[in-house]
């Protein structure tokens, strides 16, 4: 930006310093005309006599401004130019840059304006990321882009952060050298964030909106009065709020170290049957994975009692083995509803067999008592035993003479 101001001088036959002559121009101008806090740029006057020639070296040209300082306040031409440094300094707003040289003054001149920190901004952009935390809180960064007319973001301009919940990591920043202020919220519940402008000719704010997700839930009913040996059945049920991150995973461990159990991407409701194979207290735990990463936990407590071991009875047919014939034991399963799995039968002769059906038959080669054991055991792995005392008798052959 440049600016040129007409200039006269007071003329003298003293030897005093050199100045510009009367109809002499100056031309003031910068490359920076948007400056940070603290921040520099370099003024340079350039004076041109009415010929347009430059003045002579050495001509003396004095620098003013109203906000920051000059160094230094006076300079003196080389090749027609003089040249001095503003300093912004702490204080945002604009600085008018004067050049003189000679006794009279720019009157009208509205000097070089450069712009200082805040007074440069017109707009702000606030943005929180992750903008959606956890049910359980956590901590979202705040960043503050500070942006003039023409869009372009502006360096070293001061940010007070102010949160509605929660605790700031920083309340006060300044934008950095990609024009962005930045802080954390740390928080458990909902929480609006807005960054203000200090320093500023007007008012200028942004705020960005940090949501809680509400958590995903899961419960877990377990069954009452289950049995070691039994099929206990424990009932899980899931659920998200509309616009959630969807389950991605539950898994349920039934706390007898048989290890986890994987139900997949559950939604709503399921049965889940286990088999504790001894009586105690134990803990079966849930747990739910969304695809956000969340996990929620929940657990409930089974008490098995022992097995009642099954009443198994047995019966052979006839009640007296002959050697050589057939005898049918059968076997009487009662006190469970759990379908049976196996019958394992020993005969006292030192043959056995296992069946699925409840009889069998079974020939003796020899006389003599002979003890009959049969071994019942359901799919849970649930067994009763019963016996039966057989007496075998010879094989008595009746020849008929005539």
């Amino acid at each position: 930006m440049t600016l040129i101001t007409a200039v006269s001088t007071a003329a003298s036959c003293d030897k005093i310093a050199l100045v510009a002559p009367t109809d002499a121009g100056i031309t003031i101008s910068t490359s920076k005309t948007v400056l940070p806090l603290n921040g520099t740029a370099e003024i340079r006057a350039s004076i041109v006599e009415l010929s347009g020639t430059a003045v002579h070296n050495g001509t003396l040209v004095t620098f003013t401004t109203d906000l920051g300082r000059l160094e230094p306040q006076e300079a003196r031409t080389s090749n027609g130019q003089a040249v001095v440094t503003l300093h912004a300094g702490t204080e945002s707003g604009t600085a008018t840059v004067r050049a003189f040289s000679g006794g009279a003054q720019s009157v009208g001149d509205t000097g070089l304006a450069l712009t200082i920190g805040a007074a440069a901004a017109e707009a702000m952009t606030v943005t929180a990321t992750p903008a959606e935390l956890p049910s359980t809180g956590g901590s979202s960064t705040i960043t503050a882009a500070v942006i003039d007319g023409a869009g372009n973001r502006l360096v070293g301009v001061p940010v007070t952060f102010s949160t509605t919940a929660g605790t700031l990591s920083a309340s006060d920043s300044v934008t950095d050298s990609s024009g962005i202020a930045s802080t954390t919220v740390t928080t458990t519940v909902a929480a609006a964030v807005t960054a203000t402008l200090r320093g500023g000719a007007t008012p200028i704010a942004g705020t960005a909106n940090i949501a809680i997700r509400t958590a995903p839930i899961i419960t877990i009913v377990a069954p009452v009065g289950a049995t070691a040996g039994s099929a206990a059945t424990f009932t899980v049920t899931t659920a998200v709020a509309s616009g959630s991150p969807p389950i991605t995973a539950v898994e349920i461990v039934f706390g007898d170290g048989s290890g986890a159990v994987s139900l997949g991407n559950l939604s709503g409701t399921t049965s889940v049957t286990h088999v504790y194979l001894s009586s105690g207290t134990y803990t079966a735990v849930v747990t739910l994975v969304d695809a956000s990463g969340e996990r929620v936990t929940t657990s409930a407590v089974v008490r098995v009692v022992p097995a009642v071991p099954l009443n198994v009875n047995i019966s052979a047919s006839p009640a007296t083995g002959t050697v050589d014939e057939v005898v049918t034991f059968t076997a009487t399963v009662s006190g469970s509803t759990v379908p049976i799995e196996s019958f394992d039968w020993d005969f006292g002769d030192g043959t056995a067999v296992t069946t699925s059906g409840t009889s069998v038959n079974h020939i003796y080669t020899t006389a003599g008592t002979r003890t009959i054991t049969v071994t019942a055991t359901t799919v849970e792995g649930v067994s009763g035993s019963s016996q039966v005392t057989l007496i075998v008798v010879p094989l008595v052959i009746q020849i008929t003479l005539t």
